[in-house]
């Protein structure tokens, strides 16, 4: 995979974020981000944050949003969790998802929809899962 062409849509970037991840699993819970530019190329580097908190913190949150306004411009970002386990999402993942796609809606940045990765597997929370786990 060509690192500097650019994704057009989620196949393409749950590809990149598979090729990212790698085979390997995960001992513990990590956030992952990629800035995008205006054209859909990667830029270089990928953001890790370790060991977040089991739900999303609504400041912690807000500095996250509030320093990628002023990375990410005319781009876009998308972001991963990776976790221990199976595949099966859990109400953290969607829950994850939807306050990350939240945070970043209220400052007016362009997200991708949110992946998660577990041991050798990477999957585009949709909002088909959305709406099963309100249920």
């Amino acid at each position: 995979m060509d690192f500097q062409a650019p994704i057009r849509d989620t196949e393409e970037l749950r590809a990149l974020w598979q090729r990212l991840m790698g085979p390997w699993g995960y001992d513990e819970e990590t956030l992952w981000l990629l800035i995008f530019d205006a054209k859909g190329v990667p830029r270089p580097g990928i953001t890790k944050i370790e060991a977040p908190p089991p739900l999303p913190d609504r400041r912690a949150l807000e500095n996250l949003m509030s320093s990628l306004v002023a990375v990410v411009q005319d781009g876009s970002v998308a972001f991963l969790r990776s976790r221990p386990g199976t595949q099966v999402l859990t109400g953290f993942d969607t829950t994850w998802a939807a306050k990350l796609q939240v945070a970043a809606c209220s400052v007016g940045l362009r997200t991708w929809p949110v992946h998660l990765a577990t041991q050798g597997q990477v999957r585009e929370i949709t909002p088909d899962d959305f709406a099963r786990s309100a249920s």
